[in-house]
């Protein structure tokens, strides 16, 4: 075999298996966003961040270091991990029952905090009535302006 046949062959293997990775990344956010294992973060219906449920857990750790009893990270500091510091306001969506719940900026405190469940989603609750679920299986932050 030639030298530049073998050069296409590796060429066309390489283009094969980055293709398929494009193809399997996307199948899995995919899957993720529709089972409420991946929450999309908007800035003004733009895509600003892709958050799974692992760096849910994860923002929990650092905003919460050694504080095991904790429900989850905060909304603003989910908010702020994803690049959005300044909004008017903020609308949290859900899956299944289609739940949305919005607030403005005076509203908006340490006190929304994003729990994550034994099944691996994300609930909206507010850390004074940990058993009231404002949005269940959070699908969406977006900010307003």
């Amino acid at each position: 075999m030639s030298l530049n046949k073998k050069i296409i062959i590796g060429i066309s293997i390489i283009l094969m298996i980055v293709a398929a990775s494009y193809l399997l990344e996307n199948a899995s956010k995919e899957r993720g966003l529709s089972a409420g294992k991946v929450i999309k973060v908007l800035d003004n219906n733009e895509l600003a961040a892709y958050m799974g449920v692992d760096v849910i857990r994860y923002l929990n750790e650092q905003e919460f270091p050694g504080a095991p009893d904790s429900k989850g990270p905060t909304l603003l500091y989910v908010m702020g991990a994803a690049g959005i510091s300044e909004f008017n306001q903020v609308e949290i969506k859900g899956l299944g029952d289609g739940a949305v719940f919005r607030a403005g900026k005076d509203e908006v405190n340490r006190d929304y905090i994003l729990c994550v469940t034994n099944q691996g989603t994300v609930n909206l609750i507010n850390k004074n009535n940990y058993r009231y679920i404002l949005v269940e299986n959070v699908s969406e932050i977006n900010k307003i302006n």
